[in-house]
């Protein structure tokens, strides 16, 4: 799995292992000492350039090309960053009601977090998991989270667990919308619309 692997270096190794095959290739095809150390300098100059063109693109350049190959947000996965209008319905207890929040999604070419923002409580991402919906190639995110309570209430002071599956609706890229459940029993319903588009 590619999650498993350190990214950048698979980049450098797949960069290096190119300047190995095309050094092997011009070997063979140059006859002369001069020719094949030229062409081994060209071959590691080469290399250098795509690990950072890699590099460029994951760290810094995904978000442009997502913006000019649109196609990419529905091929790969869609681009989420940023702030989000958060209605959290929710039960527990035997009670019910409506809190509003803000999501933070933080999300670049390797990784994806979400913070959420309210009067009452923060949440910060343990683990967050982009996936496609392997039928529909709907955008799903699973979001694992611990909620932390602003300590208002003493009865409501320890931080607990929650996992939430935020599917993206299927005709925009600024609505989120999931079921959630927590470790001390809470179950709801969470809607986000991304304020800025």
């Amino acid at each position: 799995m590619i999650n498993l692997l350190p990214v950048t270096k698979v980049i450098a190794i797949i960069s290096m292992l190119y300047a190995i095959l095309i050094s092997f290739i011009l070997y063979f095809v140059y006859e002369s000492e001069s020719d094949v150390s030229e062409g081994i300098s060209i071959a590691i100059k080469g290399a250098t350039v795509l690990n950072f063109i890699l590099l460029g693109i994951i760290y810094f350049g995904w978000r442009w090309l997502w913006k000019k190959i649109p196609i990419l947000n529905s091929f790969l996965f869609p681009d989420l960053n940023g702030e989000w209008d958060m209605t959290i319905h929710w039960r527990w207890n035997g009670k019910g009601g409506v809190a509003q929040a803000t999501a933070y999604i933080k999300q670049d070419f390797l990784k994806i977090s979400m913070e959420v923002a309210s009067e009452d409580s923060d949440s910060s991402t343990l683990l967050a998991k982009p996936q496609k919906d392997p039928e529909s190639g709907r955008a799903i995110l699973y979001y694992i989270y611990r909620n932390t309570p602003k300590l208002k209430d003493e009865n409501d002071s320890s931080s607990y667990d929650g996992t939430a599956i935020l599917k993206l609706d299927h005709n925009s890229t600024n609505l989120l919308e999931g079921n959630y459940y927590t470790d001390r029993l809470t179950t709801g319903h969470y809607k986000l619309k991304r304020k800025y588009t």
